[in-house]
Parts: C-alpha cells; structure tokens; sequence
C-alpha cells in the first residue's frame, strides 16, 4: 500500500499549503517514516540476534526455534525502508506521487 500510494494518508493541509510548502512536509514526512524504520529495525535486530544466540524454542507442542521464524522481520523493515527512500527520493525531485497521477483511459 505505501508504494503504490493507496496508504492511508492525511491531506488536509494540502489544500492551504502553497507548492513549496507542501513539497518541504511530504519531505519531513518521509524523513521521519525512515527514522521509525530505523528504529524499529533496531529493535527487531535485537529480538532476531537474541533469538539466534540462544537457540530457543517457541513453547509449543511442535518444536520450531524462534531463528527459523524472526529472520524475516529485519528483511521486512529493510524493504520498508527501501521503499521509504524511494518515496523520499520522489517527494526530493519533487515528482507526482502514485496516488496523484491522474490516468486518462485511452
């Protein structure tokens, strides 16, 4: 949804706000969902290391070690915030974000 522009955004200000002003809060928007991203890959790197160091199992009847499951979140919030340098990069250029582009059918 957040590379495709369909997320759930707040545009209120959008219709008081001048083109450059407008440009400077998409860019302090991005800016501030990389620091979440980087935060939370913070803190899921710590679960994921900690899970491989102890080599512990979920308490569950079928024996599963937690590694085998949280490696993916770091890949997750690395894509995340792949995805939030390119939107970052746009809004940078100043181009027309996915969910403004207006589509004529041909």
């Amino acid at each position: 949804a957040l590379e495709s522009g369909s997320h759930v955004a707040v545009d209120i200000l959008d219709h008081y706000l001048g083109r450059g002003p407008r440009r400077v809060l998409r860019i302090a928007a991005r800016a501030l969902v990389l620091v979440f991203g980087a935060f939370l890959l913070w803190q899921i790197w710590r679960t994921t290391w900690e899970a491989f160091v102890d080599n512990s199992q979920f308490p569950i009847v079928i024996p599963l070690k937690l590694k085998h499951v949280y490696w993916v979140g770091p890949l997750g919030v690395v894509q995340f915030m792949l995805t939030g340098l390119v939107q970052l990069w746009t809004a940078w250029r100043d181009e027309p974000e996915a969910s403004t582009i207006d589509v004529k059918a041909a």
